[in-house]
């Protein structure tokens, strides 16, 4: 007879469902995406770069996000009589429970996209409103100063990033969900190489937009944007 899942096990798959939900949401375009305004000499090399900064790569990076927290759901809510067929390898040996579960190492990454990433990008959506497209555009009413936007310049890439990151701690982990695919050998390889270097490329993908965008409105509100630039943050309130 299967073990019914205790409240912590229901709990947390919750937590999970809604952190795959946040990170849906905080990357999904909440206006129409129009072809971003470049000029007509502009190297492809940089039109490509730019494109895959418009939301095409952040919707497609959240395929395999979703998978793996449904698997995780499975496995939390099954453990520790996990069925085969949530075991496509067969076996559990390379599981770590603390990865399942409530703990330090699942906590912090979940309180970072529901607590911190997801706020900041809806707050970003709401405020600028109709001007908020993923494509690099000048926004539709005017320089926005009010709001989050008193305090930081760009709420939504420190949003981002977290969205960005945050899940890879949370699901690419070699006792989690994705090494339940592979081998553990080939599962600590993609979680101490391949998914620093990815998250790397990613915020480093982020630093070259927040330039193309600081570039763009300062040619087309110059002195306006000077000033709100000086007086307020970039990323982080007070800080940065």
């Amino acid at each position: 007879m299967p073990v019914q899942p205790s409240l912590s096990q229901i709990t947390f798959s919750t937590a999970i469902l809604a952190s795959a939900a946040g990170c849906i949401a905080s990357l999904s375009p909440p206006n129409p995406t129009a072809p971003a305004n470049l000029p007509s000499d502009t190297p492809l090399i940089e039109k490509t770069r730019i494109t895959t900064t418009q939301g095409t790569f952040n919707t497609l990076i959240f395929g395999p996000y979703s998978f793996l927290a449904l698997h995780t759901v499975g496995l939390a809510l099954t453990y520790p009589s996990i069925p085969r067929w949530l075991l496509p390898r067969g076996s559990a040996e390379n599981l770590n429970p603390d990865l399942i579960s409530w703990s330090k190492h699942t906590a912090i990454p979940i309180a970072l996209i529901l607590g911190v990433g997801m706020p900041l990008r809806l707050v970003a959506y709401r405020t600028l409103g109709r001007s908020f497209t993923f494509s690099l555009a000048p926004p539709k009413d005017g320089l926005v100063t009010t709001g989050v936007y008193k305090w930081v310049q760009h709420p939504s890439y420190t949003g981002a990033a977290v969205i960005f990151v945050a899940p890879m701690v949370l699901w690419y982990r070699a006792g989690g969900a994705m090494g339940c695919w592979m081998s553990g050998g080939v599962a600590r390889v993609v979680e101490r190489g391949v998914v620093p270097v990815a998250a790397g490329v990613l915020l480093w993908m982020l630093g070259m937009r927040t330039r193309d965008e600081e570039r763009m409105l300062r040619g087309v509100f110059g002195e306006e944007w000077e000033v709100w630039h000086k007086k307020t943050a970039r990323f982080l309130p007070w800080l940065f």
